[in-house]
């Protein structure tokens, strides 16, 4: 399983691909590949080697963020994980 981070300030924002597996994969075949999900998760499981860093590619083009629906008292608003 392969992710890459996507946004470093604010909310660490990582997003996971689909499928490829194995040693040494091609950086440009994994920012190809599905997006299976983003998860927020904190520098440190780099740092403490928990993650290992495989490479540096660029962002693939064309994220979309999820967004999700709020309710509130005077009705409803779309955001995504900024607020």
């Amino acid at each position: 399983m392969y992710g890459q981070a996507v946004l470093t300030t604010g909310l660490e924002t990582i997003i996971i691909f689909d499928g490829l597996k194995g040693a040494d994969p091609d950086l440009n075949e994994i920012i190809k590949s599905k997006i299976d999900f983003f998860a927020i998760t904190v520098g440190i499981q780099i740092e403490n080697v928990e993650w290992a860093l495989v490479g540096n590619t660029e962002i693939p083009k064309g994220i979309h963020f999820p967004e999700f629906k709020v309710d509130t008292l005077d009705g409803y608003f779309v955001t995504d994980f900024t607020g």
